[in-house]
């Protein structure tokens, strides 16, 4: 069996966990490798199981993603999903993972969903609960009544990309890593790149990770940058927001990419083998962002 590598790449999530911390980002990429098997170093082992964690927000718009990729799915394949039954998915869904989280399965077994509010035993109201599974439901309806979704069963299938794949493409040596919840062609050979989104409306935030996306259609789709058009999908308000590829922008992109990769090739003892040490990586002295980390067991275990 090959031996695994940690080999150095570029993601958006990637380089903000970078900008946030530079310890969280290190226990994150590098302290936690190989934590993923049972006989590994206890502290990596530790490690994997914290960075696995999500906050409830994360996951329940993960549950969205994924419920919203398997309608798709299903319509690809000729399979319509009522809304209801859409819905009655991801709260089946949700009801396991959360009675999964909360008895620490994910201890056990990492890749399960395992929630911050439960590992650190953070004591939330029924409602808050309540509310997070209800903005799951509002964002899956907003879906259904959405001008795109109409838009996407009129165009045929055969036009339709790959929906929601992790992709890699290399920009200037680095794989960068994307995961793109929809695209598809028009007559013309536009493409259309759509992106969920369950949170509030952050459109000038995530603009590289939408050129991004550019770059990837035009290595691996062959398009034409005058021809990507990126769409942000707010199920939760809902709103729309899109962006054109254009020269300027990619511009934008590649020189942000640069930048990013160059900071964090910098703090490696040996970028060649991609190693790094945890004393180069600094942590933050602001305790209550701390005290959202996953990693603040390890790291500032002082915070209650």
């Amino acid at each position: 069996m090959a031996v695994l590598r940690n080999e150095f790449s570029w993601s958006k999530s990637r380089s903000d966990k970078f900008n946030d911390c530079r310890r969280a980002y290190f226990y994150h990429y590098y302290g936690s490798w190989g934590g993923w098997d049972m006989a590994a170093d206890v502290l990596a082992r530790e490690l994997y199981i914290l960075k696995n964690l999500s906050g409830r927000q994360a996951w329940a718009g993960k549950v969205v993603h994924d419920t919203i990729a398997w309608v798709l799915s299903e319509y690809k394949v000729g399979t319509e999903i009522a809304f209801e039954a859409a819905v009655a998915r991801a709260r089946e869904v949700m009801i396991t993972d959360y009675r999964n989280s909360n008895t620490k399965g994910y201890r056990q077994y990492p890749k399960s969903v395992g929630l911050f509010e439960h590992e650190y035993n953070i004591n939330l109201a029924r409602e808050r609960w309540k509310d997070n599974y209800e903005n799951v439901e509002r964002c899956l309806k907003n879906f259904y009544n959405s001008a795109i979704f109409a838009s996407i069963k009129s165009t045929p299938t055969e036009r339709w990309l790959p929906i929601e794949q992790l992709n890699q493409f290399a920009f200037e040596g680095t794989p960068v890593w994307v995961v793109i919840d929809f695209a598809m062609r028009d007559e013309d050979g536009n493409i259309l790149i759509v992106d969920w989104k369950t949170g509030k409306n952050r459109k000038a935030a995530e603009m590289i990770q939408l050129f991004c996306y550019g770059l990837f259609a035009n290595q691996c789709w062959g398009a034409d940058i005058g021809k990507v058009v990126c769409r942000l999908e707010y199920l939760a308000a809902p709103e729309t927001s899109t962006a054109r590829m254009d020269p300027a922008g990619e511009n934008v992109v590649k020189t942000t990419l640069r930048k990013s990769i160059e900071d964090m090739r910098m703090l490696l003892r040996d970028p060649q083998l991609n190693m790094a040490m945890e004393d180069d990586f600094p942590k933050i002295t602001n305790d209550r962002q701390c005290f959202w980390c996953n990693f603040r067991r390890v790291c500032k275990p002082h915070i209650a």
